[in-house]
């Protein structure tokens, strides 16, 4: 067996070896499809990994009957049929979803597996990823960020409790990537 000689390994080459090559991990990613474009069937949206990089992203999801949801469960992203597009490359976001991200672990492990906006009824399927978990939802991101109504949250039931707090916490996260990006593009 042929072993390379010491000196041909750069340090990012020995690194790899050391430790296997590492892919940057989805801190947030948000997809979305047009209830109405009865044409494209494709999701679309951005995902920013935990390098700061920024993707314009397009998949095509695997369904069926072309209906993302079914009975409230998310089908599969395709994860072979996708397209990104590097935009552009920011620590600062990358910084901003971690710390977020850190400091509402627990609300983010607590959320519903399926989040709906039930103030807009125009069909707007959503996909939000937050590192490894995946939650789908209609209409999520209508209004950023979004406030929850104290006098009506009371009359809720614990399970659209649930789910008004889900939608305040990912439109504040979504409003805070908002502000980062529109600085740094500016």
């Amino acid at each position: 067996m042929y072993i390379e000689p010491e000196e041909y390994f750069t340090e990012s080459a020995r690194k790899i070896l050391e430790e296997g090559e590492t892919k940057p991990k989805v801190l947030f990613e948000h997809l979305s499809r047009c209830c109405m474009d009865f044409t494209n069937k494709d999701l679309s949206g951005f995902t920013i990994f935990d390098d700061g990089s920024y993707y314009e992203t397009n998949y095509k999801p695997k369904t069926k009957n072309g209906n993302l949801f079914s009975s409230s469960k998310i089908k599969q992203l395709d994860e072979k049929n996708y397209q990104r597009k590097l935009i552009f490359t920011s620590e600062k976001l990358a910084e901003t979803v971690n710390k977020f991200i850190e400091a509402h672990k627990d609300e983010i492990n607590n959320l519903p597996k399926f989040i709906n906006n039930s103030l807009v009824l125009d069909g707007n399927e959503d996909l939000v990823r937050i590192g490894d978990k995946s939650i789908p939802g209609c209409n999520i991101f209508y209004s950023t960020p979004y406030k929850i109504n104290a006098t009506a949250f009371k009359d809720l039931d614990s399970e659209h409790q649930k789910n008004e707090k889900a939608l305040e916490l990912l439109t504040t996260l979504y409003a805070q990537i908002q502000e980062v990006i529109d600085k740094d593009n500016s």
